[in-house]
């Protein structure tokens, strides 16, 4: 392998690996190998210095020593503008971007940026255009200026959306934490990090695959789904596919996976893999080691206040754990761990009866929370209301209950319309203006109470209409699947005959709950379509959870108590469509594919579901 293959394989390692995903061998070794070469700098031509020096500031960026890699790309830089290395005066201007971002230079920080964008725009290179914005997007993931943020988000997925290279993988990766982190929408992030985990598994890049499960695991975690959780994270420590994984993989995934024991209160299982996490927080890379010796301190705390030993120390660790936050605050290994250490810190204040400590600490603790998302929201409200009903403030313990309910139904009753208001409203001022008062008006028609079926809750008919409307609009939605489940109940018209509109309106409504409960997946819309027809809508969710959620639909209905007590032997069809769609035509002909499955089932076995699967 000539020095070229070489400076090649070393730099595709780096810039398609995700950081926590890079191993201190690799780094170490790559650094005393480029290193050697730069040592040597008469034997080689400019271009090729070029590129040492770019590598060595890579390697000094990924192990957090801006200053350095600053000076090797600022050297590197004059040689790539003098050689007409534009690719690479393109990438040297991307990080260094990242650079003043981080110093808080902002002007040196857009003027940078600004230069990459050109560069690659008159290369047509989309790739690192799109890498571009999402390494921009990791530094900047907490930052308050949204706009800017959803704006670099679209772009990253527009010029990722234009290549098919192999390094959308780390693209999608980091686009679907962004979403389920950043903007709490799980179901969207779900869609891409699907995307990079297929990428991965076809080119065997393991490390990155395990990344993405991590990823999805978590976002189960933080929707409370702690079996679910504990499944994936058990598969990925116990399958061999995994067992070479880094450390620093391996602590992110214990530390989750220790999280959710203590959560689901299986102290026995949360202290064996803390124990393994503290192991393997010896091994990580050198940059981000103290930073997972103090998420061990943490999560010791925590062990001791579920268990109700060691009190004395666990004061002590929450505040070296804090102290190793502060020092890492801006590239802290484990998301909102700020929000994690001061929970435990209030949670200490109530094991130890210091409730009115607790309080104060809960009540600081819900400001943090408002960035976080309703369900974190929903997890403060409930220790508040807990802590003022152990001390009889019935009064504050019921307006925190209140505060929990509607945050727990928030985070349920999500649709894609209320996601679009929280989560995407400057992404709408690229609309015409022509354009956007049409979506308006059809967001404000949704709401209206004429458009919502008195008996079910449900949306009505007419709401399905504009629903098909919408889509006239050239919004742009980002790729996902949608589908179409039309659920018709068996023989109704001759119950309701024989049993009456009283007993008729009781099935109707136990159906509507059976089927909102089974397809409670994040962005769907429930619509009862006809007398006893109810329509599902949900976008970016898998067709095999499609298929398995009208099955488990079916089954449900015919062995639920309520309904059999009024109707035994009642039974449910279910047609489906699951496809994309683009524009209003392709929704409306998704619908009528999902009709004609349900009239199959309905004339030819009853009870049962079928699919249809195409794009629209």
């Amino acid at each position: 392998m000539d020095l070229k293959e070489k400076i090649e394989k070393i730099l595709s390692y780096f810039e398609g690996t995700c950081e926590i995903c890079l191993e201190n061998i690799g780094i170490e070794k790559y650094r005393k190998e480029i290193g050697s070469y730069l040592a040597k700098k008469e034997i080689y031509d400019e271009k090729t210095r070029t590129v040492l020096l770019f590598m060595a500031a890579v390697i000094e960026y990924k192990l957090e020593n801006l200053e350095d890699a600053k000076d090797f790309w600022e050297e590197a830089l004059e040689l790539a503008k003098k050689n007409k290395m534009k690719t690479y005066v393109g990438k040297i201007y991307s990080y260094l971007s990242i650079i003043y971002y981080v110093n808080e230079q902002r002007e040196l920080e857009k003027k940078c940026f600004l230069r990459a964008c050109k560069v690659f725009e008159e290369l047509g290179d989309d790739v690192d255009m799109a890498l571009h914005y999402t390494n921009a997007l990791w530094y900047k993931r907490y930052d308050k200026n949204t706009k800017e943020i959803v704006d670099y988000l679209n772009r990253a997925i527009e010029y990722a959306g234009k290549t098919d290279s192999d390094m959308n993988a780390r693209v999608y990766l980091h686009i679907g934490y962004i979403y389920k982190t950043i903007f709490n929408d799980f179901i969207r992030g779900i869609h891409y990090l699907l995307m990079s985990n297929k990428m991965c598994r076809e080119n065997d890049w393991v490390e990155m695959e395990t990344m993405t499960f991590h990823m999805l695991a978590d976002g189960y975690l933080q929707l409370w789904h702690y079996n679910k959780t504990i499944d994936i994270y058990t598969e990925i420590v116990n399958n061999p596919r995994y067992k070479d994984i880094t450390p620093n993989l391996k602590c992110a995934v214990e530390t989750n996976l220790v999280t959710c024991y203590l959560l689901a209160g299986d102290v026995e299982n949360a202290e064996k893999y803390l124990l393994e996490l503290e192991n393997n927080a010896l091994r990580t890379q050198i940059n981000i080691r103290e930073q997972f010796m103090g998420v061990v301190k943490w999560l010791r705390a925590w062990l001791y206040i579920d268990s109700k030993k060691e009190k004395d120390k666990i004061s002590e660790l929450l505040d070296e754990a804090y102290e190793i936050y502060e020092k890492h605050e801006k590239s802290f290994v484990i998301e909102n761990f700020e929000y994690r250490i001061k929970e435990k810190i209030a949670d200490y204040y109530l094991s130890v009866g210091d409730t009115k400590k607790a309080i104060e600490k809960y009540k600081e603790l819900e400001k943090i929370a408002k960035n976080l998302g309703d369900s974190t929201l929903k997890i403060v409200c409930g220790k508040l209301a807990d802590a003022y009903e152990s001390i009889e403030d019935y009064k504050y313990s019921l307006e925190y209950r209140k505060k929990e309910d509607k945050y727990f139904s928030s985070v349920n009753k999500h649709n894609i319309f209320s996601q679009y208001e929280k989560m995407y409203k400057d992404f709408f001022n690229s609309l015409s203006a022509k354009d956007k008062e049409r979506e308006n008006q059809i967001k404000n028609e949704f709401k209206s109470k004429a458009y919502v079926d008195k008996l079910t809750g449900y949306k009505n008919a007419a709401y399905l209409e504009k629903f098909m409307e919408s889509y006239r609009i050239d919004v742009p939605l980002f790729p996902g699947k949608i589908s179409f489940i039309v659920a018709d109940i068996d023989d109704f018209s001759t119950f309701n005959d024989r049993f009456g509109k009283k007993s008729g309106d009781e099935i109707l409504e136990r159906t509507a709950y059976l089927i909102k409960d089974e397809f409670a997946v994040g962005n769907a819309e429930f619509i009862r379509y006809e007398a006893d027809t109810f329509v599902v809508i949900v976008e970016d969710v898998e067709g095999e959870l499609v298929k398995k959620l009208s099955k488990d639909l079916i089954k449900r209905f015919k062995e639920d108590k309520i309904v059999s007590a009024k109707a035994d032997n009642m039974t449910i069809s279910v047609g489906a469509c699951i496809g994309s769609i683009s524009n209003e035509e392709g929704a409306r002909q998704a619908f009528d594919y999902a009709q004609k499955e349900l009239y199959k089932v309905k004339r030819i076995a009853k009870g049962n579901a079928a699919f249809y699967e195409d794009e629209f």
